[in-house]
């Protein structure tokens, strides 16, 4: 709207001077046309001209500025309005100045009623004041900040979001916050669920050492009872490799050199391999992006110190030659008997790279 008045200012300008010049010339011309020479009308007419192809290639280039201001319009409403996140300009007091689309459908309130409304409405009391504290933190010492926190939406479950906030100033030069949101329910879902998942490995491994010291302690007290302990271990070992065999995540048993002893089918899948023979031959210089393979050799130094993480991220380079990112959970555990470590990998690519947009 804004360009379109400018636009009709601009052309009101021209036309006021065209009527100036018209009147200039015309206060230098006999009342009486007939009076002038010919020489005279033509030079009248040349100027005319001039002036009226002047005004035309003004008005080109005035048309020619509101396509651009036009297009540079429909690029920003591309850009902020129909982006994949939420944008927001807040007050220091917290209300919401500014709000795109996308954020005003992530609330499921309308653009217009979001205005001058206190974001705090639309967070879940139990997580506001870990908004309240980083919003005062931002105006207080200006660094950037970062919080998750479940929203409200109307008529609707409440949602998981993160928001990062910088400080900026608006036209009166005035601090507000400029903050993006983004909907990680589904993130926090995986996380729960591989959270789950893992406790449950936990729980089997524990189960199966217990089941292994008792089989174990049957076994020094009664002979007799050997083949019973045998079939107790045996269940136990296939149970526990069955869960390894069916579960979503990848799963490999390594030495503490990192050589595959055992290999589930969802680790062959996230690299793309046929077998874990050849999961065991394709090196890890080759199976890892140069960045990851630098950070596993000082994480392998720091393993013969007994001094390894035990979570970590990863980047690895598939048979077909794709970046994934993972997320890695490391366990020392008994394997067969021997010392051995359960290496438990999700793939976390979706959320790397909403996170880099």
């Amino acid at each position: 709207m804004t360009e379109k008045k400018t636009y009709s200012g601009q052309a009101d300008t021209l036309r006021q001077r065209a009527e100036d010049v018209f009147r200039e010339k015309a206060a230098g011309m006999p009342e009486n046309v007939e009076a002038l020479s010919p020489d005279e009308v033509r030079q009248a007419l040349h100027e005319l001209r001039v002036h009226q192809i002047r005004l035309e290639m003004q008005n080109e280039e005035l048309s020619r500025m509101q396509a651009e201001l036009e297009a540079s319009r429909a690029r920003y409403f591309d850009l902020y309005d129909l982006a994949p996140i939420g944008y927001f300009t807040l007050s220091e007091a917290g209300l919401i100045m500014e709000v795109n689309l996308t954020a005003a459908n992530m609330l499921g309130v309308a653009r217009g009623a979001l205005v001058k409304q206190p974001l705090t409405r639309f967070i879940l009391p139990e997580d506001r004041d870990i908004y309240c504290r980083r919003r005062k933190l931002l105006f207080e010492t200006g660094a950037p900040q970062m919080c998750e926190m479940r929203m409200v939406k109307k008529d609707a479950a409440p949602f998981w979001a993160q928001m990062e906030a910088r400080l900026a100033q608006n036209a009166e030069g005035a601090p507000v916050c400029r903050a993006v949101m983004s909907d990680i329910t589904a993130r926090k879902r995986v996380e729960a669920e591989l959270q789950q998942v893992h406790d449950e490995l936990e729980h089997r491994v524990t189960e199966r050492t217990v089941a292994l010291r008792r089989a174990n302690e049957e076994r020094r007290t009664d002979i007799i009872n050997r083949k019973r302990v045998e079939e107790i271990m045996r269940r136990t070992e296939e149970n526990f490799r069955r869960s390894l065999d069916d579960s979503p995540l990848g799963v490999r048993i390594v030495t503490l050199e990192d050589e595959t002893i055992y290999a589930n089918q969802a680790i062959l899948d996230i690299y793309g391999y046929d077998s874990v023979e050849e999961l065991r031959t394709t090196s890890i210089k080759n199976r890892y992006t140069p960045q990851s393979y630098a950070e596993f050799k000082i994480r392998r130094g720091k393993r013969k110190g007994d001094d390894g993480p035990s979570e970590y991220e990863i980047s690895i380079v598939r048979k077909n030659g794709e970046v994934r990112h993972l997320q890695v959970f490391r366990k020392e555990i008994l394997w067969d008997g021997e010392r051995r470590f359960q290496v438990v990998y999700q793939d976390i690519t979706a959320r790397k790279q909403a996170e880099e947009e």
